[in-house]
């Protein structure tokens, strides 16, 4: 019984982050555009900390204020080619002053409601069974709760599955990035841009559903479709861990750190 203790209070948290979003008032928000998500998400985030609090898991040490440092300067290098990602896209579009702001609000406080509760929260509850594990089984409990979006008419499979792909290795992405940065911010604004689309996307015309297009799909072939970019995040995840490594600078960068003054030295004593 206690073996079950653990997943059922990691599915009862997930289910109750969803419900947040279905039973929340939105009817008489909508004269304000995006007010009603930012509320949702903020509500999900005091929560999350307050439970973090509470249950004083290891990740609260990441909540400080961010550090400048070489590591954390790389392996906010290391991301910048999928932070660029959305704005070469070509499908973003100027809002005007007030709906940029609020939209602006939004996709922080999307990175704020699931950051705190998917690294903050998730992983730190698994983190007593190694980084690893904690790290495998957070992201894809993150990547799963995406399913959310996939329910009754919006249900396709195929979609579904890709997307749950999709988010499992950003959030592999996610907390590697805080335990390189040991910060849990960089992540929130990692997420945030990444996000700018749901906010500042271009409207798209809805496809028909029920139109039977997905029937067109070989199953081998939307079974690895997602792949290519999962390996992609994988060896960025490789890549930030690596950074993130004690002891794992070569001497010109221990150098650099020490001119620029960013760690600084001990004096030996009787020299």
């Amino acid at each position: 019984m206690r073996n079950l203790k653990l997943p059922v209070t990691l599915v009862a948290s997930s289910a109750l982050v969803l419900l947040v979003f279905r039973i929340f008032p939105e009817s008489f928000l909508k004269s304000i555009p995006f007010l009603s998500g930012i509320i949702s998400y903020a509500l999900i985030a005091l929560v999350t900390y307050i439970f973090v609090y509470l249950l004083g898991l290891p990740t609260l040490e990441y909540f400080g204020r961010p550090k400048l440092n070489l590591k954390s300067l790389f392996a906010v290098v290391a991301v910048v080619p999928l932070l660029s990602k959305p704005f070469f896209a070509g499908n973003l579009e100027s809002k005007k002053i007030s709906v940029a702001i609020m939209g602006s609000i939004f996709i922080f406080m999307i990175g704020c409601g699931e950051e705190l509760f998917s690294r903050a929260f998730t992983f730190g509850i698994l983190r007593r069974f190694g980084k690893k594990r904690a790290m495998f089984f957070s992201s894809l409990l993150f990547g799963l709760m995406h399913l959310n979006l996939y329910t009754g008419a919006n249900w396709d499979p195929w979609v579904a599955y890709w997307h749950v792909m999709s988010a499992f290795g950003f959030g592999l992405i996610a907390c590697s990035l805080m335990l390189t940065t040991r910060n849990i911010w960089i992540p929130i604004f990692f997420h945030a841009i990444r996000d700018v689309g749901v906010a500042f996307e271009k409207p798209v015309k809805p496809a028909n559903q029920g139109d039977g297009a997905d029937s067109t799909i070989q199953f081998f072939s939307g079974l690895i479709s997602p792949l290519s970019t999962l390996l992609f995040d994988l060896i960025l995840v490789f890549i930030l861990l690596w950074i993130g490594r004690e002891h794992s600078l070569p001497r010109w960068m221990k150098r650099l750190m020490i001119k620029w003054k960013l760690v600084m030295v001990e004096p030996v004593l009787g020299s």
